[in-house]
């Protein structure tokens, strides 16, 4: 079987179609222009992971609360067993870790993942009070490092830290550089 790598960058109003989809290993996506009205874009692209089993590295931005909204698309069994690094551009919201958490739940074997900051998006209220006001919870057994390269330790970056260290994750797993 030949192992493909994808990268792209979504443009508003692409057609994103995926062919030999268990094939891919790299899956990355860059969007041009991504705000709360676009967010239907990103959940098309995220589909494509549902044909991509074999992705071993992931790149993508956070959005994953959506899978967590009422009109979510995704099935629960959606699986990345097979993903050992994923790299995620993120915030530190409360949608923030909720998306993180909804991903890393998906992510078994995941060992290795870096996080680069963005900048704060508005939460555009798809989330039940429930869901917000549940605790978060990282599930990643096989975790072995953690990197936050923009790291500029900010309060909601130092509560994801405290958060991390809480649920188990020790210390030396956890990489930051403040370039």
């Amino acid at each position: 079987m030949e192992r493909l790598a994808m990268a792209y960058r979504v443009e508003l109003g692409a057609r994103i179609v995926l062919k030999n989809a268990t094939s891919v290993v790299e899956f990355a996506v860059d969007f041009s222009v991504l705000d709360v009205e676009n967010y239907h874009v990103w959940c098309k692209t995220a589909r494509l992971l549902r044909k991509a089993r074999n992705v071993q590295k992931l790149k993508v931005i956070n959005l994953w609360f959506k899978l967590l909204t009422p009109e979510n698309l995704f099935p629960k069994t959606l699986k990345l067993r097979n993903l050992k690094y994923l790299e995620l551009r993120t915030g530190y919201t409360r949608y923030d870790l909720v998306g993180m958490a909804a991903l890393l739940e998906r992510c078994p074997n995941l060992e290795s993942m870096v996080l680069s900051s963005i900048s704060k998006m508005e939460e555009d209220g798809s989330l039940t009070e429930e869901v917000l006001n549940k605790p978060i919870e990282f599930k990643m057994p096989a975790l072995e490092q953690v990197k936050l390269p923009s790291y500029s330790g900010t309060r909601e970056e130092r509560k994801f830290l405290k958060i991390l260290r809480a649920q188990g994750i020790a210390r030396e797993k956890i990489v930051l550089d403040s370039r």
